[in-house]
């Protein structure tokens, strides 16, 4: 099973896809799992339309602490840097929509993989719908 990081600016990407029951029959069948940190429960908590909200918040995930022991510097976009760090220490792939925030983790973990919300259906057409 694949771990996968998921910033919050991919739920409304999942949410609008085609081929989001295929995503989440994949999550279902443990081929998958999207883990979530504090961080992004609480931007998902403070949506105002509950309908989104509710869909949202039902989309199968695990929630995982923060890894703070590596962010030795106070930065502006600390969120997003905790995100990505604790990406880095649990997950095998993390998927966001933030170009800065990709390239500063491409630049910091170059081991790691960082996509966008394309490269990641692309790759789940190819390696895990066909499991399904």
């Amino acid at each position: 099973m694949k771990k996968i990081m998921i910033d919050t600016n991919i739920f409304d990407k999942l949410i609008q896809d085609s081929f989001f029951p295929d995503i989440w029959q994949s999550l279902e069948a443990r081929l998958l799992c999207f883990v979530t940190t504090e961080i992004q429960e609480e931007e998902i908590n403070n949506i105002s339309d509950s309908r989104r909200k509710k869909l949202l918040q039902s989309i199968p995930r695990q929630v995982i602490p923060l890894a703070i022991n590596n962010i030795d510097e106070v930065e502006k976009h600390l969120n997003d840097r905790l995100i990505a760090e604790t990406a880095v220490q649990h997950c095998d792939l993390f998927v966001t929509e933030d170009r800065q925030l990709q390239e500063w983790y491409q630049a910091h973990f170059p081991n790691h993989q960082s996509w966008n919300y394309q490269e990641f259906i692309v790759w789940f057409l190819n390696e895990v719908y066909p499991l399904i």
